[in-house]
């Protein structure tokens, strides 16, 4: 054969090997992806189950996998969900619900609500939840939650009167590994919130960021005492709220006493603290704390901005020795 010929050749065969390598892997990944999808369809029809043997009672009209060759969606509609009378015994009804990742990266999750979700109690008080966009962004690290994200946008709890019992603008809400492996961090925020009897009137923002130590002891429940024998202590960097004409900013570290009243150092920054104390709704306030807020208000007199700190010890809030007003018991004592 002549070099003519065999270079002729050469090319053809050289388009056929990546005509082939192209259709083998693309072969290679449709088989990857189906497997993929129906390990999915198990794992999310094995998680219902789980549910359902804690008392939990879960139906779906319709659950399928797509989104080939790029990602995975899991679409779920027309589920209802229906707690046992130990666990609230509420009732709650999701059209749609969507959980997606990309095909090469499942540990990163995407949660989405794309339709208004109904919510029943036992008593038959239905609520009704409705957003311009709810979507959560889920990362796993050895089948545990390492980072969240919350986004929600245009937030609504309607009652049956239709009328909005608690609203935002926007809010969310960020957890991340914190700064040693057992501590996490933790950040919401809220603009234009709104909801039933609130502290201060005409709130425009509300912030919290912190980090929390000794976090695994927290996940069995309510029970703080775990948290206590370990030591755990909360470091808030800051609690903010703001309203049109002023602003409060707490911060401080604080723990569980031997008695179970939270415990430690706070510091309070304030914006043009006579309008923040107008603007608070002392109408659910007891003496105590009446009388608290009036030490205040000397405190800090007629100024612009202030600091000032303070000290929770002993079931309540002192400023040096005087006691201006009680906390909340966290834990009973054994």
């Amino acid at each position: 054969m002549s070099d003519q010929a065999k270079a002729q050749i050469n090319p053809n065969r050289k388009y056929w090997l990546l005509f082939g390598g192209l259709f083998v892997l693309v072969v290679l990944w449709t088989i990857y992806w189906f497997v993929a999808a129906n390990w999915i369809s198990n794992k999310a029809q094995a998680k219902i189950e789980s549910y359902r043997a804690q008392g939990i009672q879960i139906e779906t009209q319709k659950m399928a996998v797509s989104g080939w060759p790029y990602r995975f969606a899991l679409t779920v509609e027309g589920a209802q969900i229906i707690l046992s009378p130990e666990q609230g015994g509420a009732q709650v009804f999701v059209p749609v619900f969507r959980l997606h990742a990309m095909a090469w990266k499942l540990s990163h999750l995407i949660v989405e609500l794309p339709e208004d979700v109904r919510i029943r109690n036992q008593a038959d008080q239905e609520w009704i939840y409705h957003s311009t966009r709810t979507r959560a962004s889920i990362k796993m690290t050895k089948a545990q939650i390492s980072r969240f994200s919350l986004e929600m946008i245009a937030p609504q709890l309607n009652d049956n009167s239709d009328l909005p019992m608690y609203s935002a603008q926007n809010v969310e809400v960020h957890f991340r590994p914190g700064s040693d492996p057992e501590s996490r961090k933790l950040y919401a925020s809220a603009s234009q919130p709104n909801w039933p009897n609130p502290p201060l009137r005409d709130i425009e923002q509300v912030e919290f960021q912190g980090e929390v130590f000794s976090w695994p002891t927290l996940r069995g429940g309510s029970d703080l005492s775990a948290f206590r024998v370990a030591s755990g202590h909360i470091v808030l960097d800051q609690a903010f709220a703001r309203t049109e004409q002023a602003s409060v900013n707490l911060s401080g570290t604080f723990h569980l006493d031997q008695n179970g009243y939270a415990a430690g150092p706070l510091k309070i920054k304030m914006q043009r603290p006579a309008d923040l104390i107008a603007a608070l709704d002392q109408s659910g306030f007891d003496f105590e704390t009446k009388k608290g807020l009036g030490i205040f208000s000397v405190l800090t007199g007629g100024v612009d901005e202030t600091e000032l700190s303070f000290r929770l010890k002993k079931g309540g809030i002192y400023s040096g020795p005087f006691r201006l007003t009680s906390t909340p018991l966290l834990l009973s004592s054994p």
